[in-house]
């Protein structure tokens, strides 16, 4: 959404339409909740946002909705970008892409080298052989200066 400074009076607006229309007046979001809509990217627009308060209404018994009321692909995300209970090693951004396993090793393997400067020392750091090191150094084409 190209205004997310938008989003809080959007989901303002669209709470009160929509619990008055259902009869359903007292419900309202918490705050992680509304944090949770807020951070998320929204690439169906306004419209996407309007489906998304309709459907947590409907569906919604109490006069709270939570965040595990919300669908699991936007609070998943959330909970990985907000919330530290998830292994940093994985980096997931807003989008909720993930690098393939390929971009990873060639991540960690650039790093290690960088950062111990030869291939045995790599290899220890990594539990894997040297040759190996080196092999997928060629591939990945960062062998510059490092020692065999």
């Amino acid at each position: 959404m190209e205004r997310r400074e938008d989003i809080p009076i959007l989901i303002d607006h669209f709470m009160d339409k929509i619990s008055s229309e259902m009869g359903k007046k007292n419900i309202r979001l918490s705050k992680e909740a509304e944090n949770c809509l807020y951070k998320y990217n929204w690439p169906g627009n306004v419209r996407e946002l309007e489906n998304m308060i309709e459907r947590l209404i409907v569906l919604c018994d109490r006069d709270c909705i939570d965040l595990g009321d919300l669908p699991s692909e936007i609070s998943m995300l959330y909970d990985i970008n907000e919330n530290s209970n998830y292994n940093k090693l994985i980096n997931i951004g807003e989008s909720g892409k993930i690098a393939t396993l390929e971009e990873y090793e060639r991540e960690i393997i650039k790093y290690a080298l960088k950062r111990f400067r030869s291939f045995n020392a790599t290899g220890k750091a990594l539990g894997i052989t040297h040759k190996t090191v080196a092999t997928k150094a060629r591939k990945y084409n960062i062998i510059e200066g490092m020692e065999v």
